[in-house]
C-alpha cells in the first residue's frame, strides 16, 4: 500500500540529506511499534537509491542480540577489527567517506541493540560533523525505558546540534478513510480507526484480511491473513518466523528443499518482504504471531534444521545465533559451547548485558556436573557486577563459593570471600563486606605467594581505607604491594597503591595523591579498566573531602568519559554521584541535580551511588524550599547507616544538621555519632566540618578541646565565630559556606552580606531563614541584585539564560562548556533542558525565538 501522511517526512529527510553533503549529522526516527518507521525509511532509500551510497543494518529482536550486529551487517569488515572502538570508528568513517555519492548509514530498530552497538553509535555521533555523511536510526519511542542504555544515548544525543529527530504520528481518521477506499473494504473507517488508534501496521493488516468484520486483535488479523495462504506457503512462514528478524533465502531453501519456492507466494501476498538483506515479515508483531503458533515438536525440528545450516559455515562470527537455535532445538552441548563463546565475545566488546544473558544461557543448558560450572558462575558474577546487578552478582558468586568449599579448593575459597566482600560493599552492606574480607585473609598461609593472596591483602587495605583507618590501610596495603611486585601483578600493584595513597590523602599526607596518580597511570597503561575507574574515583572523592575542588574538576570529565566509553556503568554512576556533591559544594545547584538525576533514574545504580545523589537532591531541596527534600534525606540516611562507613554517614549527618539549623532544632543524633567516628578515624577537614555544625547548633561543649580549630571553623576559646572563616571559604570557591560563616558572626552587616550571597546562589529558603534573624535585629533584608535574580520573561533560571545567550552567539556545546567552566556533558544537558523549557526541538528554533522576543542579551547586542 502507498504511504499515507508521510510526504512531509520524506521531504524532510531529503533536506537532511542535502545538509549532510556539507556537514554530517544523525537523524533519529522514532515512533510507537507499528507506526511505519521501517516502511518510511525503505521508501526514502528506494527513492534515493541512485543518489546515495547506502549501508544498512538492523538490530534483531528475535534472540539475544550479537555484539555490533547492525554495524557488522552494514560493514562486514568491522569483524576484522579487534574490538577497539577508535579503530572501529575509523573503519566506519572510511566507508562513509566522501565519494561520488553521499554515504548513508541506516540502522533500524535500535531498541533491540546490544550495548556495544549503542556505544559505537555514540562515538560515531561525535565524529559525524567532520564526515559529510548521514546516519539514519530508527527506534520505538515506547520502548525507551528510563535508565537503559538506549534512554541515556537518546538523552545524550538530543542536545547535539548535528542530531535531529522526527517522531512519526499515527494515521489520522482521514488517512484511514483513504486506505479503506483504496482497498475497497466494506469495513467502517471510523470503527477501524477507533480499534487501531491510527496505527499504520494494525490498520493495513486488518484491511488485508478483506473480511467484513473487525478482528479482535492485530494478531488475529495476521493469523486470518496467513490462513488464506497455501499449506506450502504457511510452512515456509514457520521457517522465516523462527529463523530470526531477517532471514537468508538460502536458509529457507536448505530447510524446505523444493518446497522453499512457496515463500514466493507469501511475498506476493504481502505477508513477507523480500528485502536486500533477507526475507522478513512486515512487522515483528506478525513474525511473533506466526512463531507462537508453531506446534512444539515442529518448532524443535525447525530449530534443529536451522542449526544444521548454521553449522555448515553459515553462522559467521555469530555464536549468539547458534546458541539461540541450539537451545531451542534441545542440543545442549552445542548451546553450551556457543553461548560461552558468545558471552566472552560480548564481554570483550564491552556488551556486558549481553554477556550476562549468554552466561545465563550457558548455565541453563549445562549439566549439573559440568567441569567448568564454577568458572561460568564467576564470569557471570563479574559481568553482573559490571552492569550494576549487584544482588544477582552476590547470589551467583555465593554459588561459586559453595562449589569451591565442597571441593576444598582453598584458593577458590579465598577468592570467593574476597569477591563477596567487594560486592557487599557495593551493596552498602559494610558488616558483610568486612566479615568476608577477614575470612579471606584468615585462610591465607605464610607461604601463599599467588594473586589471590595479594588481592585478599589489598582488599583488606581497601576496606580500611574506606573506613578511614590509615594505619590499617598502610599495613595491609604494604604487604599487598610487596607481594604483588614480587609476582609481577601490575594490576594488584595499582590496586594497593590506590588504597594506600587514598588513605594518606584523606589524612592530609601530601605524598598520598602521588601514589593514587601512579596507580591510575599503571591502570591506564595496561588497560586495567576497573582499576583505572577506581583510581579516578578516589582522586575525585578525596579532592572533594579535602576541599580541593579544583583537583576534582580536573579529573571529573576524563573519568566520566573513560567509564562511558568502556561501558563501566557502575563506576560511571558512582562518579556521577560524587559529581552531584561536588557541584553542590560549588553552589551549582542545577548541575548537581542533573548529575544526581542520572544516578537516581538508572535502574542499575548501586546503593552507594544513590546515597550520594540523594544527599545532593535533599540539600538542594532544603536550600530552595522543596518539600520533597525530607524524603530524599531519609532514604539517604537509611542507605548510609546500612553501609556503616564514615564517608557515607558524613554527608547525611551534615545535611541533617543543616535541616536542624533551619528549623531551630537540637543537633541530630547522627551528627553526634558521626563526629565521634570522625574524631577517631576521619580526616582533619571532615572533623572540622562536623565540628562547625555542632557549634552552630549550640553544642560547642561537645567539641573535643584537643581537636584544634582551623580557619574554617568557629573560634572555640571565646565561643565567638571567626571573621576569617568567610574569607577562607571564599578562597576555596564555596560561596554557600561563605554565607553561613557571615551568618555565624551574627551582626547586622554580616547577616546582610549572608543574605546577599545566599540569594545570589539561589538558596532562597536559606536566605529567608537568615533574613528573619536579620529582621529580628532591626536590619533590613537587602533587595535582590537585579543582575542575578531578575525574573526572566521565559521563566529561565540564571544559568539557562546564560546558556541561551551563548546559543544566540552561535557557540557550540564545547564552547558553552568552556565559557561556563562546566563539562561538555553538563553543557549538553543544559541545552537539552533549555530547549524543553522553551518548547522547541532545535537550537535554531531556540535562537529564532529568543531573537524574535528579545530574550537574549546577545541578540540585543
Amino acid at each position: 500500500m502507498e504511504l499515507e501522511e508521510r510526504d512531509d517526512v520524506l521531504a524532510w529527510l531529503d533536506v537532511q540529506l542535502a545538509r549532510a553533503s556539507e556537514r554530517g549529522h544523525l537523524v533519529l526516527v522514532a515512533a510507537e511499534a507499528g507506526n511505519g518507521k521501517t516502511t518510511l525509511v525503505e521508501e526514502w532509500t528506494r527513492r534515493r537509491a541512485d543518489d546515495v551510497r547506502l549501508l544498512r543494518g538492523a538490530c534483531d529482536g528475535s534472540a539475544t542480540p550479537r555484539p555490533l550486529g547492525p554495524f557488522l551487517d552494514a560493514i562486514p569488515e568491522l569483524a576484522e577489527v579487534e574490538g577497539e572502538r577508535t579503530a572501529m570508528l575509523t573503519v566506519v568513517g572510511e566507508r562513509l567517506a566522501p565519494g561520488d555519492r553521499t554515504g548513508v548509514l541506516v540502522i533500524e530498530d535500535l531498541h533491540w541493540a546490544d550495548e556495544a552497538s549503542i556505544d559505537l553509535l555514540r562515538g560515531l555521533a561525535v565524529r559525524l560533523a567532520a564526515m559529510p555523511a548521514l546516519v539514519v536510526v530508527t527506534f520505538r519511542s515506547d520502548e525507551v525505558e528510563p535508565g537503559t542504555a538506549l534512554a541515556m544515548l537518546v538523552g545524550d544525543l538530543g542536545s547535539r546540534a548535528d542530531v535531529v529527530r522526527v517522531d512519526l504520528a499515527p494515521l489520522s481518521l482521514d488517512a484511514v478513510r483513504a486506505l479503506v477506499r483504496r482497498t475497497g473494504s466494506e469495513l467502517d473507517a471510523g470503527a477501524l480507526f477507533r480499534r487501531t488508534g491510527g496505527n499504520a501496521f494494525h490498520t493495513t493488516e486488518i484491511l488485508a484480511t478483506t473480511g467484513d468484520e473487525l478482528p479482535a486483535s492485530v494478531r488475529d488479523a495476521v493469523r486470518a491473513r496467513v490462513a488464506r495462504l497455501s499449506p506450502e506457503a504457511r510452512s515456509s512462514l514457520d521457517v522465516v518466523a523462527l529463523a530470526g528478524h531477517r532471514v537468508e533465502p538460502e536458509l529457507v531453501s536448505h530447510v524446505l528443499g523444493s518446497g522453499a519456492e512457496a515463500v514466493d507466494e507469501a511475498v506476493r501476498r504481502g505477508v513477507l518482504v523480500d528485502a536486500p538483506d533477507g526475507l522478513r515479515f512486515r512487522h515483528e508483531i506478525a513474525r511473533t504471531a506466526v512463531a507462537d503458533a508453531v506446534a512444539p515438536m515442529r518448532r524443535i525440528a525447525l530449530h534443529r534444521a536451522i542449526l544444521r545450516w548454521l553449522e555448515l559455515g553459515n553462522a559467521g562470527d555469530d555464536p549468539a545465533r547458534v546458541a539461540h537455535h541450539a537451545e531451542a532445538a534441545g542440543e545442549h552441548d552445542v548451546a553450551l559451547r556457543a553461548s560461552v563463546a558468545a558471552a566472552r565475545q560480548s564481554a570483550r566488546l564491552s556488551a556486558h548485558r549481553q554477556a550476562v544473558l549468554q552466561f545465563q544461557r550457558a548455565l541453563r543448558v549445562a549439566p549439573d556436573d559440568v567441569d567448568d560450572r564454577v568458572t561460568l558462575l564467576e564470569e557471570l558474577s563479574y559481568e553482573q557486577y559490571l552492569t550494576g546487578q549487584i544482588d544477582d552478582a552476590i547470589t551467583t558468586r555465593a554459588q561459586a563459593l559453595a562449589i569451591h568449599q565442597a571441593s576444598g579448593d582453598r584458593t577458590g575459597i579465598v577468592s570467593g570471600h574476597r569477591w563477596l566482600s567487594r560486592l557487599h560493599w557495593f551493596d552498602a552492606n559494610g558488616p558483610a563486606a568486612h566479615a568476608h574480607a577477614l575470612r579471606a585473609v584468615e585462610l591465607l598461609r605464610p607461604d601463599d605467594r599467588d594473586r589471590e593472596a595479594a588481592m585478599a591483602l589489598s582488599n583488606m587495605a581497601q576496606l580500611c581505607m574506606l573506613g578511614s583507618d590509615l594505619e590499617g590501610a598502610q599495613s595491609w596495603g604494604e604487604r599487598a604491594l610487596e607481594l604483588a611486585r614480587d609476582i609481577g601483578a601490575d594490576d594488584i600493584v595499582s590496586h594497593a597503591l590506590n588504597n594506600i595513597g587514598t588513605a594518606e590523602s584523606v589524612a592530609g599526607i601530601e605524598e598520598g595523591r602521588a601514589k593514587v596518580v601512579e596507580a591510575l597511570e599503571i591502570a591506564l597503561a595496561h588497560d586495567f579498566q576497573e582499576h583505572a575507574a577506581r583510581a579516578y574515583t578516589n582522586i575525585i572523592s578525596t579532592a572533594m573531602e579535602t576541599l580541593r575542588l579544583d583537583v576534582a574538576d580536573t579529573y571529573l570529565e576524563p573519568a566520566l568519559t573513560y567509564c562511558a566509553e568502556r561501558d563501566l556503568d557502575s563506576w560511571l554512576l558512582y562518579i556521577d554521584g560524587y559529581q552531584s556533591l561536588i557541584r553542590l559544594q560549588q553552589r551549582r545547584f542545577d548541575d548537581a541535580l542533573v548529575a544526581a538525576s542520572r544516578v537516581l533514574e538508572a535502574a542499575s545504580a548501586t546503593p552507594v551511588s544513590r546515597s550520594s545523589a540523594l544527599v545532593a537532591v535533599a540539600v538542594v531541596g532544603l536550600r530552595t524550599g522543596d518539600p520533597t527534600a525530607a524524603a530524599a534525606l531519609a532514604e539517604a540516611r537509611a542507605l548510609a547507616e546500612e553501609s556503616d562507613e564514615l564517608q557515607r554517614l558524613d554527608p547525611v549527618a551534615r545535611a541533617e544538621a543543616e535541616a536542624a539549623w533551619m528549623h531551630a532544632a537540637d543537633p541530630p543524633d547522627l551528627l553526634l555519632r558521626t563526629y565521634d567516628l570522625a574524631r577517631i578515624a576521619g580526616s582533619p577537614v571532615r572533623r572540622d566540618l562536623l565540628a562547625i555544625w555542632l557549634v552552630r547548633l549550640g553544642a560547642a561543649s561537645l567539641v573535643t578541646p584537643d581537636d584544634p580549630p582551623s580557619m574554617l571553623s568557629p573560634e572555640r576559646d571565646e565561643g565567638q565565630p571567626s571573621r576569617e572563616a568567610a574569607a577562607a571559604w571564599r578562597a576555596l570557591g564555596c560561596p554557600f559556606e561563605e554565607a553561613l560563616a557571615h551568618a555565624d558572626v551574627g551582626d547586622v552587616a554580616s547577616l546582610e552580606q549572608a543574605v546577599r550571597i545566599l540569594t545570589d546562589v539561589g538558596a532562597t529558603a536559606t536566605a529567608a531563614h537568615v533574613g528573619r534573624r536579620l529582621t529580628d535585629l532591626g536590619g533590613r533584608v537587602p533587595r535582590p541584585r537585579r543582575d542575578s535574580t531578575r525574573a526572566h520573561p521565559a521563566g529561565l533560571t540564571a544559568r539557562e539564560a546564560e546558556v541561551l545567550d551563548l546559543l544566540v552567539a552561535a557557540r557550540s556545546n564545547a564552547e558553552i562548556a568552556d565559557a561556563l567552566t562546566i563539562s561538555r556533558r553538563t553543557a549538553e544537558h543544559h541545552v537539552a533542558a533549555l530547549l524543553a523549557k522553551l518548547g522547541v526541538t532545535s537550537r535554531r528554533e531556540a535562537v529564532e525565538l529568543a531573537t524574535e522576543r528579545g530574550w537574549s542579551s546577545a541578540a540585543a547586542g
